[in-house]
């Protein structure tokens, strides 16, 4: 059988436990709904880090695709250069040839006014 005084100190311990009790529970809600908030960004985040992964996965096949593309072209660029040079080279023979045929036309010419 407990005395008067005794039960006081029982009354007040348990009041003092409920009281640590409720904050505790408190304090785990407010960390639960924290975690709960974490988990919900973290599934976002890496949502959005796979939707990155795929754009990068893209960016880098068309990259490449590029690369390749890009390296033709300048193999093409190289060619078709050389055949540039070799149109400009007989543009100018040409350009020769018909300097001299119209000297000779004009010495024909002359020749021919000159018989008359």
């Amino acid at each position: 059988i407990w005395n008067t005084e005794e039960l006081d100190t029982l009354r007040k311990v348990y009041k003092a436990a409920k009281g640590e009790i409720n904050k505790l529970e408190v304090s785990l809600e407010v960390q639960q709904n924290h975690n709960k908030m974490l988990e919900v960004a973290v599934r976002k985040q890496r949502n959005e880090i796979e939707g990155l992964k795929i754009g990068l996965s893209e960016a880098s096949k068309t990259n490449h695709r590029l690369s390749i593309h890009r390296d033709s072209l300048v193999k093409e660029q190289a060619i078709l250069e050389v055949k540039l040079s070799a149109l400009t080279d007989m543009w100018h023979d040409i350009d020769c040839e018909k300097m001299k045929a119209m000297e000779e036309e004009k010495s024909a010419k002359m020749e021919q006014d000159k018989e008359r």
